[in-house]
């Protein structure tokens, strides 16, 4: 499965050509079998969140728990700023989630290939042509893909820091209520 976004003129200047035999053809399956790493990364990525996600909703259960009440009254009686760590830890699990759940919902990253209008564009062209302009689509698709990746890798990190926050924010809350002996 191959992706590929429409290109600006300008992009193409950036990709040099090549006269030596068969170069196209080598760069094509290169960059062919560097989209599907990426694509693998994706899939990586979206398991990791899918995982965080449930993490989330199985802490917010123990959190919101009716269990969990007395604790919560007790460490508001102890202290005032009790409060602002149930804040914290509310917010970071809920910003965790946030993250996560727009890391597994779909979108669309890049313009899928079609095929037919691909065929259309090119029936004109020399083989010679097709192939470069080929490569400069898969090459372009590269970089967008790996550009995608890298901004969901950072907020696949920033859920887990948040996550954490909010994890220090509910610790917190304990150790006010049953302080360490």
């Amino acid at each position: 499965m191959l992706f590929f976004r429409k290109k600006k003129d300008s992009d193409d200047d950036s990709i040099k050509d090549s006269e030596i035999l068969d170069f196209d053809d080598v760069i094509i399956e290169h960059t062919k079998d560097r989209i599907s790493q990426e694509l693998s990364n994706f899939s990586s990525i979206e398991t990791k969140a899918g995982i965080l996600l449930a993490a989330n909703a199985v802490i917010f259960t123990l959190i919101l728990s009716p269990t969990q009440a007395s604790d919560y009254a007790l460490a508001f009686a102890k202290s005032s700023s009790a409060v602002n760590f149930i804040i914290l830890g509310v917010m970071g699990f809920a910003v965790s989630f946030v993250f996560a759940l727009s890391l597994v919902a779909p979108r669309k990253k890049l313009d899928l290939l079609d095929p037919r209008k691909m065929n259309n564009s090119f029936i004109e062209l020399e083989i010679k042509e097709i192939k470069r302009q080929i490569r400069h689509n898969l090459i372009q698709s590269f970089e967008d893909l790996a550009k995608e990746r890298r901004k969901e890798n950072f907020i696949l990190t920033s859920s887990f820091v948040t996550i954490g926050i909010g994890a220090i924010g509910f610790l917190i809350i304990h150790f006010i209520a049953h302080p360490p002996s």
